[in-house]
């Protein structure tokens, strides 16, 4: 890429490759003016995933139903009685709802659902101390779950720079950054990390996506258990084999 002469167009090469990896659900990772004649390098990834679930659920069943974030909102809401992994863990109930996976990895969303309405602030202080082991070891097979979820369609652009810094790699947004691994030519430092994710969850299925660009410059039971998705909740799409978590996220308006 030739940022010094044509930033613009090195930006609309990386958003186009990002927008193909992504099947156009990531269609502008870096937005305009972000990249200039400073950029030395842009380091990019991008993950796709679109799974069917294992039991669908049935469009004629959805129905609007409220869901009780900050405020009450009325959602489409998904309905099907499964079988699926259930248990509890730590002031949230736990289900695991597994993806067809016809020979390929076993993948399958795992939810996790604040026993309190108001609940997920201490879910998440649990997940961040523990990680989600604890939650996917509650898990055990039932016979029948009824479950209530909502569709989502969600996205967010998050600039990681002061989160990375906070986490213990400050010196590599400042001066004192040493690329030399890189090059001897002249000083780098990473200017921004920015990241987006798109997530779609409905009858079929689920469709996520994630890309990240690092911006381098020069320095200067037998009955019937409810499972009620109708407030702020965390899911997590994983390997059930090797425990990887592909996609976490938290939904607290599906609206």
């Amino acid at each position: 890429m030739d940022f010094e002469s044509d930033a613009e167009g090195a930006r609309k090469n990386i958003d186009a490759w990002v927008s193909d990896r992504t099947h156009a659900r990531i269609p502008e990772l870096i937005a305009p003016n972000v990249l200039d004649r400073d950029t030395r390098f842009v380091i990019v990834n991008a993950v796709y995933f679109k799974g069917k679930w294992e039991t669908p659920f049935d469009r004629g069943a959805t129905r609007v139903a409220i869901f009780h974030g900050d405020a009450d909102v009325n959602v489409p809401t998904m309905h099907a009685t499964l079988s699926a992994g259930y248990g509890a863990h730590d002031g949230a109930h736990v289900l695991d709802l597994p993806y067809k996976h016809d020979g390929g990895p076993a993948l399958s969303m795992t939810i996790v659902l604040p026993d309190a309405q108001n609940g997920l602030s201490a879910v998440e202080a649990a997940y961040e101390k523990e990680g989600v082991a604890p939650f996917v070891a509650a898990l055990a097979q039932t016979n029948e779950i009824d479950v209530s979820l909502p569709k989502l369609k969600m996205s967010s652009s998050i600039e990681l720079k002061d989160a990375l810094s906070a986490m213990g790699m400050p010196t590599a947004f400042g001066r004192e950054a040493d690329f030399t691994g890189i090059t001897h030519s002249e000083p780098l430092k990473i200017a921004r990390v920015i990241h987006q994710a798109f997530g779609l969850v409905d009858e079929e299925g689920t469709e996520a996506a994630g890309a990240t660009a690092v911006v381098g410059m020069a320095n200067a039971v037998m009955l019937t258990t409810p499972f009620r998705v109708d407030h702020p909740f965390l899911f997590f799409i994983r390997d059930r084999a090797s425990g990887v978590v592909l996609f976490a996220g938290r939904c607290v308006n599906p609206a």
